[in-house]
C-alpha cells in the first residue's frame, strides 16, 4: 500500500513538469523544498510525453528511487530491508556492499533472513552506473563524492548522458559532472543513452537521432574516444519498444551502434535477460555477430540466487539497482560485476561505414528526379524513396508513393513544417505571419517553452503568443518577442506586477517592505484608493504612504496599515483632529476644543476671550 501510496504522489506531479519551472516550483516546493523533494522530475520522451516505464522504472522514477522513498513511508514501523522487492521475473533481492568484494553479492531469502553470501566466479571489476536520479537527495541535488565511491572497491563508472531525441531538454543534467568527478577519481568511464526509440531513421524517435545525440553531448563536453574505457552504450528497456518487431531491433541497434562506432568509440547494448532471450533475438544480437562487430553485452538481472547472469558473451552484468556504495547522494545505486578488464572495441568494419567517418551516417547513393511540379528521391536503383531521408544536411518527407512533401506534415500526432524546398525546419519560423518553435527533432512545440531561460508560450496551433494570455485564470504577459515578462511592466500606460512564474498579481502585494495595490484588471493603483470603506493613499511610483501627507492645502494621516485616520488622533500625547474626508483640522474650534495653525490641540491658554484648560475644553471666558 506504501508503495502504491508514493506512486500516486508522483503521479500528482507529472501533471506539473510541463509548465514553467517557476510554476512547478511554487505548485510542489521545487528541488530544494516540500516533503518529495528528494524526488528526480519524472522522465519523458518529449515528443510524445511519453513517461520511462520499464523493468526499472515506473512513470518515470527509478524504482529504487521509489523503493527508498517508501522505506521513508514506512510509519508503521515497517522498514523494507534493501532488496525486498522484484523488478523481473526471475529477479529479486540481491545487494551489495563493501565487504563483499568484487565477486560476491548478498542474498536474502525473506525481508527477515538471514545474509547469504553468494560467489560469482571470474570477475575482475566491479563498478556502479549513475544518471542524475543518483544526485537527488532530500535536499535537492548534490555531486557524487567519486573519492567515497572509489575507497568502498568501486573501479569504473558507466554514466548516463542523455536520453531519447537529440534536444538539450534530454541531456542529462549531471552528465559532466559525474564524468569529472568519476575521471578525477581515476575511475574507467563508459557512457550510456537510454533510448525511446521506435524507428531506426528520421529526425525524432529514432536510433539515428539517438546516435546524433550522444555524439553532440560528447563533442559539447570534449569527450574523444581515447577518453573513454568503456564502451557507448545503447540502452534498450523502455516499454515503447517491448512490441516493435525483432527486426526493427535489430536494425535500431544495428543503425545506433554503427554511427557512433563510426567516430571510433566503443559500443554496446545493454538490456535485462528477459529482452535478451526474447526480444533482442535479431541475426544482429547473435553471439558470433556481437564478437565479430565488436559490441560489448551489457546484462541486467537480479536474482534469487544465480553465480552468472545466465547470458552468453556478457561483459558487464549489472545484478543489483539496490547497492549500497558510500559517496552516492542517492540511498541505493546500480552495481555491476565486469568480467573482462579490456572491453571491446568497435572498428564498424561489418557496418560498411569504417571508411567514412562523419557525425552522420552516409548517404546512399540518391538523386531527386522531377516530374511536373512534384519531386521524387530514387536510389540507385531507380527506386522511390519514402519516409524521412537525409540528404546534404536536411531532412526530407517522402510520401507512400514517393511524393516529396512541403509545407506542413502531420505524423502521427506530431506536426512538421518543410520549406519550399522540402528541407524540414527547427528552431524559430515565421510562417502566416505567425512565429512557430520547432525542436531538433523538428517537431512542432505547444504549451510552455524554455530557451535559456526565457520562457515562450506556445498555443495548441503552435503559434507564439504576445500580450496578454489567459491561462486557467491566470494572467500572463508577453512581449513583442513573445518572450515571457516578470517584474513591473508598463502596458497600455499601466503598472502591472508578474511574478517570478510570470503569473499577474492583484490585490496587495509587498515587495522589499512597501506595499502596493493591483486592481482586479493587474492594474497598479496610485492616489486614492477605497476598499470597502476604508481610504489609503498610494503615491505615483504605487507604493502605500503611511505617515503624514500633504496634499495641496490640506494634510492627512495614513496609520501604519495605510488606513486613512479620521476624527480625533493622538501622536505622542498629541491631539489632532482629521475631519470625515481626513483633512486635518487647523486654527478652528473642534466642539469646545481648539486646534492651532499646526492642527495640534492647544491647553492651558487663551484663545481670544476664551481659555481652555490643561484637558484642552473651554472653561471660561474673559
Amino acid at each position: 500500500m506504501k508503495q502504491r501510496a508514493l506512486r500516486l504522489v508522483l503521479a500528482s506531479t507529472l501533471a506539473l513538469s510541463l509548465v514553467p519551472a517557476l510554476a512547478f516550483a511554487e505548485a510542489a516546493g521545487g528541488a530544494s523544498g516540500g516533503e518529495y523533494a528528494g524526488i528526480p522530475e519524472p522522465e519523458y520522451q518529449d515528443t510524445t510525453g511519453e513517461q520511462a516505464n520499464s523493468f526499472r522504472f515506473t512513470d518515470g522514477i527509478p524504482d529504487n528511487v521509489i523503493y527508498e522513498e517508501n522505506e521513508k513511508l514506512a510509519d508503521e514501523g515497517i522498514q523494507l530491508f534493501s532488496g525486498a522487492f522484484s523488478d523481473v521475473g526471475d529477479s529479486y533481492r540481491s545487494t551489495w556492499s563493501r565487504s563483499n568484494g568484487k565477486d560476491t553479492y548478498t542474498y536474502r531469502e525473506t525481508p527477515n533472513g538471514a545474509n547469504q553470501i553468494v560467489s560469482v566466479p571470474g570477475v575482475q571489476e566491479i563498478g556502479i552506473d549513475v544518471s542524475y536520479h543518483n544526485n537527488s537527495s532530500g535536499s535537492g541535488y548534490r555531486a557524487i563524492d567519486w573519492n567515497q565511491v572509489k575507497a568502498d572497491g568501486i573501479t569504473f563508472a558507466i554514466i548516463r548522458c542523455a536520453y531519447g531525441n537529440d534536444t538539450p531538454r534530454q541531456d542529462d543534467t549531471w552528465f559532466a559532472r559525474n564524468y569529472r568527478g568519476a575521471k578525477a577519481a581515476g575511475l574507467k568511464v563508459g557512457v550510456y543513452l537510454y533510448s525511446y526509440a521506435t524507428r531506426e531513421l528520421g529526425p525524432s524517435s529514432s536510433a539515428e537521432g539517438e546516435a546524433r545525440h550522444v555524439l553532440r553531448v560528447l563533442k559539447e563536453n570534449g569527450i574523444a574516444p581515447q577518453d573513454l574505457d568503456l564502451p557507448v552504450y545503447y540502452d534498450m528497456e523502455d516499454k515503447c519498444q517491448a512490441s516493435l518487431d525483432k527486426g526493427l531491433l535489430g536494425a535500431m541497434a544495428n543503425r545506433f551502434c554503427s554511427m557512433v562506432a563510426n567516430e571510433g568509440f566503443k559500443v554496446g547494448i545493454y538490456a535485462n535477460k528477459d529482452w535478451w532471450d526474447n526480444r533482442l533475438t535479431a541475426p544482429v544480437f547473435s553471439t558470433d555477430n556481437m564478437k565479430r562487430q565488436g559490441w560489448g553485452r551489457w546484462v541486467a538481472r537480479y536474482p534469487y540466487i544465480a553465480h552468472q547472469c545466465g547470458v552468453a558473451n556478457t561483459d558487464i552484468w549489472q545484478f543489483t539497482s539496490i547497492g549500497l556504495v558510500n559517496g552516492t547522494p542517492r540511498k541505493y545505486c546500480d552495481v555491476n560485476f565486469a568480467y573482462t578488464t579490456a572491453f571491446p572495441f568497435s572498428s564498424a568494419t561489418s557496418s560498411g561505414l569504417a571508411d567514412t567517418p562523419s557525425w552522420i551516417a552516409p548517404e546512399p547513393s540518391t538523386r531527386w528526379v522531377q516530374s511536373g511540379s512534384t519531386w521524387y528521391l530514387r536510389d540507385a536503383n531507380g527506386n522511390n524513396l519514402t519516409g524521412w531521408q537525409w540528404v546534404n544536411g536536411a531532412w526530407y518527407y517522402m510520401n507512400g508513393s514517393g511524393v516529396m512533401q512541403t509545407g506542413w506534415l502531420n505524423l502521427d500526432g506530431t506536426w512538421y513544417y518543410l520549406n519550399g524546398s522540402g528541407a524540414m525546419q527547427t528552431g524559430w519560423q515565421l510562417i502566416g505571419g505567425a512565429w512557430y518553435y520547432f525542436h531538433g527533432s523538428g517537431a512542432m512545440a505547444t504549451g510552455w517553452l524554455d530557451l535559456g531561460g526565457t520562457w515562450y508560450y506556445l498555443s495548441s496551433s503552435g503559434a507564439m503568443a504576445t500580450g496578454w494570455l489567459n491561462l486557467g485564470d491566470t494572467w500572463y504577459y508577453l512581449n513583442g518577442s513573445g518572450a515571457m515578462q516578470t517584474g513591473w511592466q508598463l502596458v497600455g500606460g499601466a503598472w502591472y506586477y508578474l511574478s517570478g512564474s510570470g503569473a499577474m498579481q492583484t490585490g496587495w502585494l509587498n515587495l522589499g517592505g512597501t506595499w502596493y495595490y493591483l486592481h482586479g484588471s493587474g492594474a497598479m493603483a496610485t492616489e486614492w484608493l477605497n476598499l470597502w470603506g476604508t481610504w489609503y493613499y498610494l503615491n505615483g511610483s504605487g507604493a502605500m504612504v503611511t505617515g503624514w501627507l500633504n496634499l495641496g492645502d490640506a494634510w492627512y494621516y495614513l496609520n501604519s496599515s495605510g488606513a486613512m485616520a479620521t476624527g480625533w488622533l493622538n501622536l505622542g500625547g498629541t491631539w489632532y483632529y482629521l475631519y470625515g474626508s481626513g483633512a486635518m483640522a487647523a486654527s478652528c474650534w473642534i466642539g469646545n476644543y481648539y486646534v492651532g495653525g499646526s492642527g495640534a490641540m492647544l491647553t492651558d491658554t487663551w484663545i481670544g476671550p476664551y481659555h481652555v484648560n490643561s484637558s484642552g475644553l473651554w472653561d471660561a471666558t474673559r
